[in-house]
């Protein structure tokens, strides 16, 4: 029996894990699970010091048997893998710090410009 082709979402996964390295540190935006995918696989195979910050979480995936609720990074249930915790203050320090960050489209205006902040046509009054 032959295994199946892989998906272009599992491709999409394995190219983002190849980008990331050992001593990186990754922002996760919620309700990635394409992205998300590739950083556990990169974590777990190949970057086990990889900082992953999630919701105000730094996730550690080491010990972890299996990844419940992959497509809702929010999850309650990735908090068992938390090392630490981060303010909402603190991860926009940390934010210009970080090698990667994964955003959603709803974070992204038409020119690649991203807003963490509010919505509107003037940018002046958010």
């Amino acid at each position: 029996m032959s295994a199946s082709p892989a998906t272009a979402k599992e491709m999409m996964a394995v190219f983002i894990s190849r980008q990331i390295e050992n001593d990186h540190f990754v922002s996760l935006g919620a309700n990635l699970p394409v992205c998300t995918a590739g950083i556990f696989l990169a974590h777990l195979t190949k970057a086990p010091d990889l900082r992953i910050h999630a919701m105000g979480l730094l996730l550690n995936l080491a010990g972890a048997d299996r990844i419940e609720e992959l497509n809702q990074v929010s999850a309650p249930l990735l908090a068992k893998h938390a090392e630490a915790t981060i303010s909402l203050e603190d991860s926009f320090y940390f934010l210009a710090r970080m090698h990667i960050n994964f955003f959603g489209a709803m974070q992204l205006d038409q020119y690649g410009n991203g807003n963490l902040i509010g919505v509107g046509p003037d940018p002046t009054r958010l």
